[in-house]
């Protein structure tokens, strides 16, 4: 993955979600450190502050499938990383999609595929 799109997501993930900012390198950033970080946070959450995470959740348009099958999990630990795993691919998708619509086609005009 792209080194701008793991910083981009590093920086919606600090920004949405109050994870702590990692202090890395650019070139040491990687997806697990991101998932760690972030897995912490959810686990937090669903303890302490379980509404505020569905509330999020919901914003985030996570969908119910990937939050049905993170909440099945046996461990409150497995189910914050499975939710930190659907949380991730969500961010990242939505900083794809803004990248690819943001864009303008050499003609002009919005991109239409």
């Amino acid at each position: 993955m792209e080194r701008s799109i793991l910083q981009g997501t590093e920086a919606a993930l600090v920004d949405h979600w109050q994870m702590p900012s990692l202090g890395v390198s650019p070139y040491d950033l990687n997806r697990k450190l991101l998932l760690e970080a972030l897995s912490e946070r959810i686990l937090y959450l669903l303890t302490y502050k379980p509404q505020k995470l569905l509330s999020a959740l919901y914003i985030l348009d996570v969908g119910e499938t990937a939050y049905s099958s993170a909440i099945a999990q046996d461990t409150m630990e497995d189910r914050a990383w499975a939710l930190a795993e659907a949380i991730y691919d969500r961010e990242t998708e939505k900083i794809l999609l803004r990248q690819k619509y943001s864009k303008p086609s050499p003609d002009g005009e919005l991109p239409l595929d």
